[in-house]
């Protein structure tokens, strides 16, 4: 997985399985104040459409283009999470988010606690509809499943914590700490062990690893 880069080791086979097809990339020719914006969005999912977390509120990551490469107005939607076998929707219910304003990859994090052993699913959902749409609603949205696993012990380093998260199939835990390392330091080392995990999910062809936008409480669910 990751052989890209000499300080990450190569992840044991099985762990993950390849993906038959990248994920679903969703467009949006949303017009924000009348200037015909169109915005795509990309979950940075795993290889298998799913990820594990070790961690109790999870942070997930969504790549977002403008097709213009930035947006001239903030581009608001909704987060939510639920629970996948009974369609609960965990509090604090829809949030408004808004999204940045150049194209990315940015986190989202929930608050919410989630219980080990329990599959869930997180939607960002933006409101596609222009002026000239009247009465209909057009909505773009993505989407993504967590399933908690509890850790007794993690590594003490962001490193170790990288490495182990990708060894044992933590993806949302390996993308979310592979984005926080090389946004607390970036460098073309913590640049290179991010595009790796991108590079494993097959993302590359959907997304520009070097546009990466650092975690601010804007994404965040409060």
């Amino acid at each position: 997985m990751f052989n890209s880069h000499p300080r990450l080791q190569t992840l044991p086979q099985g762990r993950l399985q390849e993906r038959e097809a990248p994920p679903e990339r969703e467009d949006c020719p949303i017009a924000a104040s009348g200037q015909g914006l169109g915005i795509s969005l990309t979950p940075l999912i795993p290889v298998e459409g799913w990820g594990k977390t070790a961690s109790e509120s999870p942070t997930v990551w969504v790549y977002v283009s403008y097709n213009n490469g930035a947006g001239e107005t903030t581009i608001t939607g909704e987060i939510s999470l639920e629970e996948r076998d009974t369609n609960r929707r965990l509090p604090p219910g829809k949030v408004s988010i808004s999204l940045p304003t150049q194209s990315g990859a940015f986190p989202i994090h929930f608050t919410s606690a989630l219980a080990p052993n329990t599959w869930y699913r997180w939607y960002l959902v933006v409101d596609c509809s222009t002026p000239d749409s009247g009465e209909t609603t057009s909505v773009l949205s993505v989407e993504g499943l967590i399933y908690p696993e509890a850790i007794s012990t993690l590594p003490a380093t962001p490193q170790d914590r990288l490495q182990f998260y990708a060894e044992d199939g933590f993806w949302d835990d390996a993308i979310n700490e592979a984005g926080e390392i090389y946004c607390s330091q970036p460098n073309d080392a913590n640049l290179a062990d991010w595009e790796s995990l991108l590079k494993y999910g097959k993302l590359l062809n959907e997304v520009n690893p070097e546009l990466l936008i650092c975690p601010t409480k804007l994404h965040a669910v409060e």
